[in-house]
């Protein structure tokens, strides 16, 4: 009966402070979004890391690259 009351109330106070919490970040976050102009850096990051993968893989085994 403890865990069910710990559960409800956890989720209930997630349905409260999310929402809360994500109003408060998202001036922040924009500005510093507009900083590196205005979109996540994470598809170019991870483009770059897969371009130097298939450099290495390449140097390590050139016959099995398409």
């Amino acid at each position: 009966m403890f865990y069910i009351f710990v559960l409800f109330h956890l989720i209930l106070s997630f349905r409260i402070l999310g929402p809360w919490i994500a109003r408060r970040r998202t001036p922040s976050i924009q500005e510093q979004y507009a900083k590196i102009g205005g979109g996540s850096p994470i598809k170019m990051w991870t483009e770059k890391q897969g371009q130097g993968m298939v450099k290495i893989l390449d140097q390590i085994s050139p016959s099995t690259g398409i």
